[in-house]
């Protein structure tokens, strides 16, 4: 009679647990629409209008963003390897992500010519995604950094943190 009694306790915390574990195995989706709510840090901008579109599939992260109608769209594998763009002043990018816990990383290594003849210059970016329990926030957090130069990013542009909400 005992054994059954702990049969059925281990069954019962089993099918309650069940459901937990399920959903700390499941990353988030941030696929959707978003508008910015705050941004702190980085350079200082005025915008009217900042979205930001994404598409999610198992394989790949798409993210469109748009500030005051200029596109910046880049895809970015999320099984390794990377993902090619363009950027609208004619500079190419690279892209790459991968999960931390349920945080999604993505890492952007944007190459641009600023002068015709002049040296290739590097800007490295990294966003570390975050979305809130109710799943209506996105936090971005953004570091940069420039390859090959003396200068860091945190000492020219410092962390930056973008917050959206999904429309």
């Amino acid at each position: 009679m005992r054994a059954k009694k702990v049969i059925w306790a281990f069954a019962f915390y089993g099918l309650l647990l069940t459901p937990s574990i399920i959903a700390q195995s499941e990353k988030p989706n941030f696929g959707g629409s978003f508008t910015i709510k705050d941004r702190k840090g980085g350079f200082k901008q005025q915008v009217s209008v900042w979205t930001l579109e994404v598409i999610q599939t198992e394989s790949t992260i798409e993210v469109t963003k748009v500030i005051d109608s200029i596109r910046l769209a880049y895809n970015c594998p999320l099984k390794g390897g990377e993902g090619k763009f363009s950027t609208p002043d004619g500079g190419s990018g690279t892209c790459k992500a991968q999960w931390k816990g349920n945080d999604l990383v993505l890492d952007k290594t944007i190459s641009r010519r600023p002068r015709t003849n002049g040296p290739e210059s590097q800007t490295r970016v990294w966003e570390r995604w975050k979305l809130s329990p109710d799943l209506r926030t996105l936090t971005i957090k953004i570091d940069v950094n420039f390859p090959g130069t003396p200068i860091s990013g945190s000492q020219l542009l410092g962390p930056t943190t973008e917050v959206y909400s999904r429309n």
